[in-house]
């Protein structure tokens, strides 16, 4: 069994068939077709993302059978173009089955409905963009890691959880397995793209700044049963 952060690299890689193969072996082998014709498992985890992933990968370490159901399909990789479009060439591989493109900074021009990257739910004043592909949400992350302020942690979650002990605890064990870092200044103070339409106006809730850049916030030594946590990489 692949380690996290091994198993984090095939999802984000858009690569969660590669562990597929590694534990069922080939399409068309007898594994696979065994695998692909049975009816009942031990745990389902639906959607392949960051979440999906990982409860998937406890499981499986426990000796859970487990199946990952995934409505979307994967998605290769390319070092020179965009796989799935950009701002400046609006394509309907990055919307699951709409007409219309609608995103921040991507004009609203007509596409061709298709299985494509990702759904967007509109809500009143919200916008939610929900990642539909093997590897869910990873397969869009933007590779930046910022652990929350304790003002927004608390607004947002029950006070059962303890935002001391996930600053602790928690937080730097999720960059220590991801392996994050503190972005370098000079790329830090580089020019940054226009900022999204709406942000800076209260629409959105955001001032138009980034952070600075930092480590996670650690607030004393971690208590919790089984954490784990190790340092953050500096």
């Amino acid at each position: 069994m692949p380690s996290r952060r091994e198993f984090a690299g095939l999802c984000s890689g858009g690569a969660l068939s590669a562990l597929t193969t590694l534990t069922l072996g080939s399409p068309g082998s007898r594994a696979w077709a065994v695998a692909a014709g049975r009816t009942h498992f031990r745990a389902v985890v639906v959607g392949s993302g960051f979440g999906g992933a990982v409860a998937a990968l406890r499981l499986g370490e426990a000796g859970v059978d487990t199946l990952v159901l995934e409505r979307g399909q994967e998605w290769g990789t390319s070092p020179t173009r965009a796989v799935f479009g950009s701002q400046e060439r609006v394509s309907g591989r990055m919307f699951w089955f709409r007409s219309v493109a609608r995103w921040p900074g991507v004009l609203p021009v007509p596409v061709r409905p298709q299985p494509g990257l990702a759904e967007v739910s509109e809500e009143r004043n919200l916008d939610i963009l929900c990642a539909a592909a093997v590897g869910g949400g990873s397969i869009m992350y933007t590779g930046v890691t910022v652990a929350p302020p304790r003002s927004g942690f608390e607004a947002l979650y029950p006070a059962q959880l303890s935002y001391d002990e996930f600053a602790a605890c928690w937080f730097p064990r999720a960059v220590a397995a991801l392996g994050a870092g503190v972005m370098p200044q000079d790329i830090y103070a580089s020019p940054r793209p226009s900022p999204i339409p709406g942000c800076g106006t209260g629409r959105c809730g955001a001032r138009g700044t980034l952070p600075s850049p930092r480590s996670p916030p650690s607030t004393g030594t971690c208590c919790a049963p089984n954490c784990g946590a190790r340092s953050a990489p500096r």
